[in-house]
């Protein structure tokens, strides 16, 4: 009976590891546009997770418009608007288990033109960054579609 308690412990938490999370975001976003990063996984993952800007220097720290749930079951959000980013817990609240794709969708508005944003994902279990889990994203500057430069005389 110890040893079933002892490997039921044992795989318990090392379900808690964030091994299959990744995120995207895009490697250019507009200034003062909105843009997404998201956070993807597959089945059965449980996380205990946050992702934080690291190196934002000019850029100021990233303004996070709103966290939405997308596949996956999010246990909780708390946005941290210091380091522009957010704790997450993805959890099995449903007892269905969590479903592989999107698991978060994060919606930032791009700094100014010029700067740049780094953005890491942590697992807290381990107190270490996630294996891929880095993204630099570059702001520019938007170019005005045909219409609007002919409307003001430039095109």
């Amino acid at each position: 009976m110890k040893k079933l308690l002892v490997l039921s412990l044992v795989l318990g938490i090392a379900s808690l590891a964030t091994a299959g999370l990744s995120f995207s975001a895009p490697a250019q976003a507009v200034e003062g546009e909105a843009y997404q990063v998201v956070i993807s996984g597959v089945a059965g993952d449980v996380a205990n997770a946050g992702l934080y800007a690291s190196d934002y220097g000019a850029a100021g720290v990233p303004t996070l418009v709103e966290i939405l749930p997308a596949a996956g079951n999010l246990g909780s959000a708390n946005i941290v608007p210091a380091y522009g980013g957010f704790d997450f817990v993805i959890d099995d609240l449903l007892g269905s288990g969590t479903q592989t794709g999107d698991m978060i969708v994060a919606n930032y508005i791009a700094g100014p033109a010029g700067t740049s944003l780094t953005l890491d994902l942590w697992d807290y279990a381990n107190g270490s960054a996630v294996t891929g889990g880095v993204a630099v994203i570059e702001f520019v500057q938007g170019i005005p579609e045909p219409a609007t430069m002919a409307l003001l005389g430039l095109g």
